[in-house]
This record gives structure tokens, sequence and C-alpha cells, in this order.
């Protein structure tokens, strides 16, 4: 058995291109909220959420945080969001359980739009007003 030294794993990763894009997203023109702070550091920015699985428990002790970020989920300030998990069904374990919550997983499916998927993440764009409710 070949046992392999801790972090040899993500340095062939690195020097490797095909298995890793630092930026994944590229720049963006606007605002990203994404599950992996990551992404936003790579863009330029700074993340919204550091954190998606604290974000759930913040939001038991100071409800008024979850509220302003579904507020600006609605008023469709990202220009892109990015997910380690595909958003449907908005209520899955995962999202009730685990990271960001109900209350944010029915803004974003209320609000945006798959647009495929990139590095393994899944990608969603601004729903048009227009469209919601349709």
């Amino acid at each position: 058995m070949t046992v392999i030294p801790a972090g040899q794993d993500a340095l062939a990763s690195l020097r490797d291109p095909s298995l890793y894009d630092p930026h994944p997203v590229g720049r963006t023109p606007g605002a990203i909220l994404s599950e992996d702070p990551y992404v936003p550091v790579s863009a330029g920015s700074d993340p919204v959420v550091l954190d998606p699985f604290m974000l759930l428990r913040i939001g038991d002790r100071d409800p008024q945080t979850v509220a302003d970020l579904r507020e600006r989920i609605e008023a469709r300030e990202f220009a892109l969001v990015l997910l380690t998990t595909e958003l449907e069904p908005p209520r899955q374990e995962w999202w009730r359980s685990y990271h960001f919550g109900i209350e944010i997983t029915d803004a974003l499916a209320r609000s945006y739009d798959s647009a495929g998927r990139s590095q393994g993440y899944f990608l969603y764009e601004p729903a048009d007003p227009e469209g919601v409710g349709q």
C-alpha cells in the first residue's frame, strides 16, 4: 500500500491546471454570493458569507442577519451565486440543517435561475423579475 503524504494531492492539483482553477469564475461584474468563501476572494471581492454552516446558527441568535441577506437576495443584488450543492429542492436536508437555512434557499429559488456548472460549482444568475411567479 502506498501512503501519500498529507498535502501531496492538493499540491498535485495546484500544479495541474486541468484539476484546479485558481480563479473558478474569473472576474464577475457585480457581487458574488458563494457557499465557498474562496470564490469571491479569487475574483478580487470580499465574501458575503464566510461560513454558511454558522450563518444558520447565527440566525437563531440574530434573525436580522439572515433577514438582511434574504432581502439582498430578493433584490437580486448578486450578479452570481455559487453553491457546492444544487439548490433544488431548496428545502432539502442540506439547506435546512447544515448550510444557509431555508429562509435563504427559498429566497434564492424565487430570485435566481440555474446558469449551469463551473469547476464543480452550481451557478445561479438573477431571475427576470417579470418572469417570477409565472
